[in-house]
């Protein structure tokens, strides 16, 4: 396997160094539209997480590590055979549940991490992979503090618990943003 390397470090390292929110928004703006681009050809990413967005030495972030993405049409199996795949604090509800996914799970994932990078912290953990993914699956969609506020209804509407609540597509977001 033979792979460009991307010199500017992953997003997980920017982020303890901190990302200011208008950095943040235009991250979402760029990977928001390369998740529509693979929406569109039925892909979905299924582990957007921030180990996953590297950099180029310029600064453009680049999505990465399509090893569990998957084709909806190609195996419909591969959402329903009992494996959630994914990192257990980008997971989305209907993901770590096994039911049939769309680009509205990588927004959800997307928007988990945005509220990481506006907080400093994880919104849904716990003391094991299990307690982690049921807080995705029972606890409230957070509230920014007060000086961040402006942002809540972007993160509601990108980590609704039902997906029918997020926005419909990656592009829809990018609008949004």
């Amino acid at each position: 396997i033979s792979m460009e390397y991307l010199e500017g470090g992953d997003l997980e390292e920017k982020m303890r160094s901190g990302v200011s929110a208008p950095a943040a928004l235009n991250l979402l703006s760029v990977i928001g539209n390369c998740l529509d681009f693979l929406h569109e050809k039925d892909i979905i990413h299924r582990d957007i997480k921030p180990a996953n967005i590297l950099f180029h030495k310029d600064g453009t972030p680049i999505l990465t590590d399509f090893g569990v993405a998957k084709q909806q049409e190609v195996d419909i199996n591969l959402t329903g055979d009992g494996s959630a795949m994914g990192s257990p604090y980008y997971i989305s509800p209907e993901q770590a549940e096994c039911k049939e996914l769309d680009g509205r799970a990588d927004i959800y994932s997307l928007g988990i991490i945005l509220y990481e990078i506006l907080t400093g912290s994880k919104p849904y953990t716990g003391d094991s992979y299990i307690e982690t993914i049921v807080a995705h699956l029972s606890n409230p969609v957070p509230t920014l503090p007060p000086e961040l506020e402006c942002y809540q209804e972007l993160i509601e509407r990108m980590i609704a618990k039902d997906c029918n609540d997020r926005f419909s597509c990656a592009a829809e977001m990018v609008e949004y943003i």
